[in-house]
């Protein structure tokens, strides 16, 4: 039944997610201190307003959550549910958003990027421009694509179990 219920949760989120456009809005992320344009270690607990230490649009080399973050970018992000606007290194949690760009390494049960250009890890991997990899059970969007179900527009055959690719073929 537990299989069930995630399988039908991930069909559902996988369905939502590319209809719609991903956003992080760091600009509505208020932290306990503000107007700092880099900051080596980000904290939080939670989305609520002054729950980081910093506001959303500063830019981090860590960022550490309790329960999630939203940031402008982050070298290295942890938090179960982590929201970016640009990974430079490694983003790891339950729930990961890159909303602009991946350069190298998502980590999560749901990976949502709008571009990738590195690797993402995880049950599920979602992206709208993708010039990276994604290994997981289902995949959307991605450059080589493997895992149980695989969708490449851009490939002669876009539903692929296994292993998918783009082909080059035009949209």
């Amino acid at each position: 039944m537990k299989k069930l219920f995630l399988f039908i949760l991930l069909a559902t989120t996988f369905n939502l997610f590319a209809h719609f456009p991903i956003v992080v809005d760091t600009d509505e992320s208020r932290g306990l201190i503000s107007n700092v344009d880099f900051a080596p270690l980000q904290v939080g607990i939670g989305f609520f307003e002054n729950c980081q230490l910093y506001d959303g649009n500063v830019n981090t080399f860590i960022s550490l959550g309790g329960l999630g973050l939203l940031q402008k970018s982050a070298v290295i992000s942890f938090a179960p549910i982590s929201g970016v606007n640009k990974n430079y290194f490694l983003q790891c949690g339950c729930l990961t958003i890159c909303a602009e760009t991946n350069y190298l390494l998502t980590v999560s049960l749901v990976n949502l990027v709008k571009h990738n250009y590195g690797l993402q890890i995880g049950v599920g991997n979602i992206s709208t421009h993708n010039s990276g990899i994604q290994i997981g059970m289902f995949n959307t969007g991605g450059f080589l694509q493997l895992g149980l179900l695989n969708y490449n527009p851009k490939s002669y055959i876009p539903w692929l179990p296994l292993i998918n690719w783009d082909m080059g073929r035009e949209e």
